[in-house]
């Protein structure tokens, strides 16, 4: 069996790849994590666990959150404390600054990727609430 977790294209081409020894194959391909937020849920508890989610590995792993489904009620407190936790994130290269909680992305086409997909949304009609923009550090 192979079991790939990643893109669309690469999970095409295992597919084909397999299906010449007619290999049982598992995919999960461009999975959109949803976290949602009640009325009823402790909100700093759920603001920490989307953060971190989010965090983890510059949001460079399968299974972080992508979306935030929030009941309309709470959605600007909700909102509001997230972007509040998120603008106090310590920005910082891994290997030299062990207080940092995010990294710089794996490379430039990552970087630019990530960009333009800010940059789209804006220009969509999304608000922008914090971030947006490069981070601080020279090499990442």
């Amino acid at each position: 069996m192979v079991s790939f977790t990643g893109s669309v294209d690469t999970g095409s081409a295992v597919t084909r790849a397999a299906a010449h020894n007619v290999t049982k194959v598992n995919l999960e391909l461009g999975g959109k994590e949803p976290a949602v937020v009640m009325v009823d849920a402790e909100l700093e508890l759920s603001v920490q666990a989307i953060k971190s989610s989010r965090l983890i590995n510059s949001g460079q792993v399968c299974n972080c959150v992508e979306r935030v489904d929030i009941q309309r009620k709470i959605a600007e407190e909700f909102v509001d404390r997230l972007s509040t936790s998120i603008s106090k994130t310590r920005f910082g290269d891994p290997v030299q600054d062990k207080s940092g909680e995010y990294g710089p992305l794996i490379n430039q086409n990552r970087f630019q990727k990530v960009d333009g997909l800010v940059k789209g949304a804006v220009k969509a009609g999304a608000t922008l609430v914090t971030g947006g923009r490069r981070g601080p550090s020279k090499g990442g």
